[in-house]
């Protein structure tokens, strides 16, 4: 649900672990500052349409409301292509993995700072940090962060890339291993007006799409992994009708339309289009630019050829003409003629998942997010080889290959901190809890009852195990988890919910095929690992990581 309050975020937080409080006790009832909790046992959980009874699945209020928050537009199945983004208040939910290599003083990261974004304390603090928008229209699968998500592969790329240091046995297993983030959903409203997308007063029009008064158009969407803020180059005025890219390391010199040539300078102090504050509008456009590696923009379909370009100006927004009934369809098919006929470096690994970093072109509202994120995953076996990583399209008969696809989007937000209560997405305020994200087909599939294995705790193998504890270990060592019932009221604390993806058809593989849908669902269960659990208290109407 939308913040009620006349302010945009929490007034008086605290310091962690009590930065964001809740009251909690034995059988007492929860008073959430904005989530209203009552106490309550719900013995089946029911959203997606689809009953969940017995099993150990529990929920609470907070894990419906996220629930909620990304159910399904009511008549989405009716036409996939454009009734998506409906229903009210199902806004959706954002979420990140703060493990990422660019959440400052993780594990002690330091980070060149442009001194554009300051923290509460007045220092330099990073102006951009990457979520994920998760709803229930969106239908690809794996759609949050794999550990390392070329591997495996068996190609030229790896001398360069090799997979011996990636999660499992021999490395490789990436896309097998459960995984930890945080996840936004009450105070979406919040986060986003302080990623300056829109005002409070806009976020209820989030939905409203073609309407010329009320139509939201404030973010900055990529519908597939970007690199938005760590390797984007966007175009700053420096003289009448002189303009640059500043790049990460310096800038390329050219005229304000892209025209002339583009000269290269080495500049040290140029950091690129994340080191903007966040927000195309009223914001310095952070992470809204054009695709960047060794000295060049190595974005995709700028030109116009043979087709419309995929781009529709200078800083690489796409271009709205291919905003058709086929949602985006004509897009991707375009942008697969543009890396065939490109001479750009990459054309040599066209096939190859990383290669869709240099296709992505930012959207300024979720409509059409959804609905090329769709077509992208619908249409992967016409631009995707497999080779990196290692997949497949077939989830029947190759379930643990065809789960890698990289299926999430990214949306460079206001970054925050964690650690002085600065406003962003790294600052724990905004979070409703942290979650456990289960891959697809960690259950597997009952071949004789032809039916997906719906996927819990129990199924995560050894291998899995240990690598969630050290996720779990880095998120306590850096202060984003608490573990313990005393804090479970707290933000960061103790709360935790398990995300899992449920297919399309789920009791009948037989009705699968590439274009299979996926959905999310949040719950709760009581679980044991080697140093953690995971408990739900229904007298509390809570769920959190305790130690064991």
């Amino acid at each position: 649900m939308a913040n009620d309050s006349s302010e945009p975020l929490l007034a008086g937080s605290t310091r962690a672990p009590s930065r964001r409080a809740l009251k909690i006790g034995a059988g007492a009832t929860v008073l959430a500052l904005c989530l209203g909790i009552v106490a309550t046992q719900t013995p089946g959980l029911t959203t997606l349409g689809l009953a969940v009874s017995g099993g150990g699945d529990k929920t609470t209020k907070f894990i419906d409301e996220l629930n909620n928050q990304m159910r399904q537009s009511p008549s989405f199945n009716a036409n996939k292509d454009a009734n998506v983004y409906s229903g009210g208040d199902n806004y959706g939910v954002i979420v990140r993995d703060l493990d990422d290599g660019t959440t400052l003083g993780w594990d002690g990261l330091k980070k060149a700072m442009s001194g554009r974004c300051k923290n509460i304390n007045g220092g330099d603090n990073p102006c951009g940090a990457v979520g994920t928008f998760w709803h229930n229209d969106v239908m690809a699968v794996s759609q949050f962060y794999a550990q390392d998500p070329w591997c495996d592969h068996n190609t030229a790329s790896a001398t360069w890339h090799p997979c011996t240091g990636a999660p499992g046995k021999t490395g490789g297993d990436s896309w097998r291993m459960p995984n930890v983030g945080v996840v936004v959903g009450t105070w979406m409203d919040a986060l986003m007006q302080a990623s300056n997308m829109g005002t409070k007063s806009d976020f209820p029009n989030i939905q409203n799409w073609g309407d010329p008064v009320k139509s939201w158009g404030w973010g900055t969407f990529y519908a597939h992994d970007s690199n938005a803020v760590d390797k984007r180059c966007i175009m700053k005025e420096f003289a009448p009708g002189q303009c640059i890219y500043d790049c990460p390391g310096g800038f390329l010199s050219t005229s304000c339309d892209a025209s002339q040539a583009w000269v290269w300078t080495d500049d040290a102090s140029k950091l690129g289009a994340g080191s903007y504050p966040a927000g195309v509008h009223g914001g310095g456009g952070g992470g809204a630019g054009c695709h960047y590696d060794s000295k060049w923009i190595d974005q995709y379909g700028m030109e116009t050829g043979k087709f419309p370009s995929l781009t529709g100006d200078v800083n690489c927004q796409c271009n709205y003409a291919y905003n058709d009934p086929n949602g985006w369809a004509n897009w991707v098919d375009v942008m697969k003629d543009y890396v065939d006929q490109s001479s750009l470096p990459g054309k040599g690994w066209a096939g190859q998942s990383w290669v869709q970093d240099s296709t992505a072109c930012w959207m300024n509202n979720f409509h059409d997010l959804i609905r090329l994120q769709n077509e992208l995953y619908w249409k992967r076996e016409l631009y995707l080889d497999n080779s990196v990583p290692t997949s497949d399209f077939d989830f029947v008969k190759n379930p643990n290959n065809a789960l890698k696809y990289q299926g999430w989007n990214e949306i460079p937000f206001t970054a925050g901190d964690l650690y002085s209560d600065t406003d962003g997405i790294n600052n724990p305020k905004y979070w409703d809890a942290l979650f456990i994200w289960l891959p697809a087909f960690t259950c597997g599939i009952d071949y004789k009852k032809r039916a997906y294995k719906w996927d819990r705790m129990k199924c995560v193998d050894k291998e899995g195990i240990k690598f969630l504890e050290a996720k779990l270990d880095n998120y306590v060592a850096n202060g984003a988890l608490f573990p313990g019932k005393g804090y479970a009221g707290n933000r960061p604390g103790s709360s935790v919910a398990i995300a899992r993806q449920i297919p399309e058809w789920d009791t009948d593989i037989s009705k699968w095929d590439a274009k299979t849908g996926w959905t999310r669902q949040f719950y709760c269960e009581n679980a044991k690992l080697k140093k953690y659990k995971i408990v739900y208290d229904a007298g509390m109407d809570a769920c959190y990581v305790d130690y064991k």
